[in-house]
C-alpha cells in the first residue's frame, strides 16, 4: 500500500501519465462536465475537497509550469485567488475570461471534479518538465 502523496488510484494513474504540456481541469461541483471528457471524481460532498486541497495535493506530485485561471475568481473566490498568487510565480499564471477557460478545458487530458462549491473556481494545469 502506498503510504504517502495521492492515494486516489485514478488521479494517480492520470498524473504518472503526463507528459510536458498535458494539462488537467480542476472543477467545482458546480461545472457542467461534457458528457464523454475523461472524469476524475473526487467530489464528496459540496466543498470537500476544496480546490486549494486538490491543487496542493497535485503541487507535490507534478512539475507545473503553468496555472490558468478566470479573471473572474479574484472577485467570486478571493481565498482561492490569493493562494494562487501567492504560490506560483506570475509569469506562469495565466488569467483568462472565464469563457474561454471553458473552451480550453474540453482540450484536457481529464476533468478533476472537486468539491469546491464557488463559482469561476476552475483551474486548468499544465505538466512542465524535469532535466533531472
Amino acid at each position: 500500500m502506498k503510504k504517502a502523496g495521492i492515494l486516489h488510484k485514478e488521479l494517480g494513474a492520470c498524473i504518472s501519465g503526463m507528459g510536458h504540456y498535458d494539462r488537467l481541469a480542476l472543477v467545482s461541483c458546480l461545472y457542467g462536465i461534457p458528457k464523454d471528457a475523461a472524469t476524475i471524481d473526487l467530489a464528496l460532498k459540496r466543498g470537500i475537497p476544496k480546490m486549494i486541497d486538490v491543487l496542493q495535493a497535485l503541487q507535490e506530485e507534478m512539475i507545473i509550469e503553468k496555472v490558468m485561471i478566470a479573471k473572474e475568481m479574484e472577485m467570486n473566490h478571493r481565498e482561492l485567488y490569493r493562494y494562487i498568487l501567492e504560490t506560483f510565480r506570475p509569469q506562469i499564471v495565466e488569467m483568462v475570461p472565464n469563457e474561454k477557460l471553458k473552451e480550453e478545458a474540453v482540450r484536457t487530458k481529464a476533468f478533476v471534479r472537486t468539491g469546491e462549491n464557488i463559482v469561476f473556481s476552475n483551474i486548468i494545469i499544465q505538466a512542465g518538465f524535469s532535466s533531472e
